[in-house]
């Protein structure tokens, strides 16, 4: 008799594990929401919880059984996503598009001389205008934009400024360069958008290369800011960005030394 007991013991405890159904008496949704969930009913689904701000970014966000409803603050837009496909609701009324495209009237989306915008994040949109201002910059974003490369702010370890994961074409720069200027943002930018022009690395020489290439492209585009010569650094990130470029440009081989340091462990695995 022991064993059904334990069996029957069992079962009990993994249907209590089991995530318990949200009543719908115990959210429900308003205003936009409301409206956008009785356009599309079978597609919204019903509210898993009330909606909520988000204190990060302003938006306001709410978890049906189908998806996520949003409002952001950035563009007064209002959308539901199923994790694929997007639903806006805006002056034209209720549009669809891929969660990997984006309309014109949208905040995160970049013009950069291509029927297809750039997404990126409102934030970093001096950035963009001064990356813009110089044609090396130009280039790196329409590039980015044929690609569908995403540009995102994100939490990194202090040493990075930035991060490019190819298999989900998306750059993250670290929110630590908030407190500088466009222009270093811009070639923190510069650094991973050749990254993402580039060719994922296979090889500990092709990691190196690429490396190489983010760093010259970098100092590149930060002398071309200065074309009167650099500026006296006014924070560590300038001073990071002038060392580098003077050592690219006047010692290329103390930077190829550097540069083998410096990315022994990411291309050698050592």
């Amino acid at each position: 008799m022991a064993r059904p007991l334990a069996v029957s013991l069992l079962v009990a405890l993994l249907l209590a594990l089991q995530p318990r159904p949200v009543s719908p008496a115990t959210c429900r949704f308003v205003l936009g929401f409301q409206t956008l969930h009785d356009h599309l009913p079978q597609i919204v689904g019903d509210c898993l919880e009330d909606e909520h701000h988000n204190p990060i970014t302003g938006d306001t966000i709410q978890r049906t059984t189908r998806g996520l409803l949003v409002w952001r603050k950035a563009d007064n837009w209002t959308a539901f996503t199923d994790g694929y496909r997007t639903w806006v609701m805006g002056p034209a009324g209720l549009q669809v598009r891929l969660n990997s495209e984006r309309f014109r009237r949208e905040a995160d989306c970049l013009e950069v001389g291509l029927p297809r915008c750039l997404i990126l994040d409102p934030r970093l949109r001096p950035a963009a205008s001064a990356l813009q201002s110089q044609a090396e910059g130009r280039t790196l974003l329409q590039i980015a934009a044929l690609a569908g490369v995403q540009i995102q702010r994100g939490a990194l370890p202090p040493s990075a400024w930035g991060f490019y994961y190819a298999p989900t074409r998306i750059i993250v720069l670290n929110t630590t360069l908030d407190q500088t200027t466009p222009q270093v943002q811009a070639a923190a930018l510069a650094h991973e958008l050749q990254h993402a022009a580039g060719l994922w690395p296979r090889t500990a020489l092709e990691c190196y290369d690429l490396e190489a290439r983010a760093f010259i492209r970098q100092a590149s585009l930060w002398a071309s800011f200065w074309p009167r010569g650099l500026p006296p650094a006014i924070d560590r990130f300038h001073a990071e960005l002038n060392a580098i470029t003077v050592l690219v440009a006047a010692a290329p081989a103390g930077f190829v030394v550097s540069l083998l340091v410096a990315y022994q462990h990411e291309c050698l695995g050592s």
